[in-house]
């Protein structure tokens, strides 16, 4: 079989794109920020945060101090809408004068998130310094949501994955002493480790935090899980679904909730 030097420049490029290609598919398969974390969780990251997520980051911080993850001071953060252009929500931190359920004569420190859906949840720091929600008012539907215990925002240095059989208990707005609706659920609260991300504000240097719930209250099952992206000094900066409890329970709602950081502002 003779040998057509014609041919050569067309063999080697097909060689060199047909390793081009493997080594592409390989470094695919390598690069994969999401590996190692549970199909449900990654699948979910993909959906609900595309793009967001550049790689994997073990020299993030890890949680030694919740405040610092979650500053709790004055501030108002904008989110974009991921995967609704053009439209945003608008979360604000600020100082409580009163914590819910807390004596009055208590120096417990409080704060509220009022989201731009209509949500305010009561935050409180304890005192081995994690972050807590004990109570969320959805007020477009006029539900009094308790915990008992509190739902883990952050937890104190140290803890890794936490599992707690909590209290739900739904109550309606103008008559907070009733209980409409009342169970049980198992939450698990997850530090799922360190990622470098991307928003529109920036790029950050963020844990990702699961919070999943798994029981029923009332008529209704809730099989739910939220994760957030928190960054040192920033706090959230990117969410997959910034509902309370009772949107799991009740509320067939299939648009979207996620959020990016567009901006955030702080006042002292």
């Amino acid at each position: 079989m003779s040998f057509n030097p014609r041919l050569l420049p067309l063999a080697i490029f097909a060689l060199i794109f047909m390793m081009g290609t493997s080594l592409t598919a390989a470094g695919a398969i390598e690069d994969d920020p999401l590996e190692g974390l549970p199909d449900k969780v990654a699948s979910q990251v993909k959906s609900k945060l595309p793009g967001v997520v550049l790689k994997r980051d073990e020299t993030v911080a890890a949680l030694s101090k919740p405040e610092d993850w979650l500053p709790l001071s004055q501030a108002a953060f904008v989110f974009d809408r991921p995967k609704n252009a053009g439209k945003s929500t608008r979360w604000t931190i600020a100082p409580a004068t009163r914590t819910p359920g807390v004596g009055k004569n208590s120096k417990a420190r409080g704060w509220t998130i009022v989201q731009e859906n209509g949500s305010t949840r009561y935050l409180r720091l304890t005192s081995d310094g994690a972050i807590e929600s004990t109570i969320t008012v959805n007020h477009p539907n006029g539900m009094l949501i308790r915990l008992d215990p509190a739902e883990p925002v952050i937890r104190e240095a140290g803890a890794s994955k936490a599992t707690n059989a909590i209290k739900i208990s739904v109550c309606d707005l103008g008559s907070p002493s009733d209980v409409e609706y009342s169970g049980n659920a198992q939450c698990t609260w997850e530090d799922l480790g360190g990622f470098r991300v991307k928003v529109p504000s920036g790029e950050y240097s963020a844990r990702l935090i699961s919070v999943s719930y798994q029981g029923s209250v009332g008529p209704a099952s809730v099989d739910g899980t939220r994760l957030m992206f928190v960054a040192a000094g920033v706090g959230p900066v990117a969410f997959t679904d910034d509902r309370d409890i009772s949107a799991f329970l009740f509320f067939n709602d299939d648009t979207d909730h996620a959020g990016v950081l567009r901006e955030v502002q702080r006042s002292e």
